[in-house]
């Protein structure tokens, strides 16, 4: 409780809005308290977290290479370049899967 809840509650007091008592907490540990700082369970916790990240990573990937199957790449540059001067090339894509 903060210098400004007892200011606050001192002035109701005075006014007679307030017993001055305070609520009762809770002082006991229940069972969750416990396996808040339980490190075991914040570790398997943390664990079960990244293994299913990387699951997700090696799924999209795995999505990732049956999209991309069969695209090739070809690049085609100028037949001259010179040094310093800009030159263009190109990348030419191409399906080979068949639609439907």
């Amino acid at each position: 409780m903060g210098v400004v809840d007892v200011i606050k509650r001192w002035r109701l007091v005075q006014q007679g809005l307030s017993s001055g008592k305070k609520r009762r907490t809770s002082s006991g540990d229940g069972p969750l308290e416990k396996l808040g700082r339980s490190l075991a369970l914040r570790g398997a916790l943390y664990l079960g977290f990244a293994v299913s990240l990387l699951s997700l990573l090696i799924v999209a990937n795995v999505l990732a290479e049956i999209n991309l199957r069969g695209i090739e790449v070809r690049r085609e540059l100028p037949p001259e370049a010179f040094a310093g001067a800009p030159s263009a090339g190109w990348m030419i894509l191409r399906n080979t899967r068949p639609r439907g």
